[in-house]
């Protein structure tokens, strides 16, 4: 039997497998996967592609909404 987390992370995998392969990628090159701390998230962070207003699309072609304000890049 599983756990509402652990079913929560194989969803979030499921839906977000390039950004996974990026990490894992992204891992041999700089600790940790990443320079920022503050983009990064368990099990792994989104891989953005692309901006538009407030839409961001991710490597996986998901769209989300940044609640954030571009905070993390600026």
């Amino acid at each position: 039997m599983t756990s509402p987390l652990e079913r929560e992370i194989a969803s979030y995998s499921t839906a977000n497998r390039i950004s996974e392969d990026l990490h894992k990628k992204a891992n041999k090159f700089m600790p940790g996967g990443d320079t920022r701390n503050s983009i990064y998230w368990d099990p792994f962070p989104v891989y953005i592609t692309s901006g538009e207003g407030t839409t961001l699309t991710d490597a996986d072609g998901n769209k989300r909404t940044d609640f954030v304000n571009n905070m993390t890049t600026l």
